[in-house]
């Protein structure tokens, strides 16, 4: 899967770059990361963040989110990116 091109802008509020809703989408891989700048990256760091305090302990949707948590510092050290 490769990002829209760049004439159809960006994705609207609250979706990603596929345009699904983030919930569904709280597990992001590594190779999905690797298509996003680093705006995106620090963007989705912050909406993850934010959402982890909602998240009951030991649910997958928070392990989801804490596993993409680790997968945006694995692409920004990779692409040698800093916050």
């Amino acid at each position: 899967m490769h990002p829209p091109p760049p004439s159809q802008g960006p994705p609207s509020e609250g979706r990603d770059w596929r345009g699904q809703a983030m919930e569904e989408t709280m597990l992001w891989t590594i190779t999905e990361l690797m298509h996003l700048t680093r705006h995106e990256l620090c963007d989705l760091v912050g909406r993850l963040s934010n959402r982890l305090p909602d998240l009951e302990a030991g649910s997958i949707e928070r392990s989801n989110a804490l596993t993409s948590l680790d997968n945006i510092r694995r692409v920004m050290v990779l692409r040698d990116l800093h916050p």
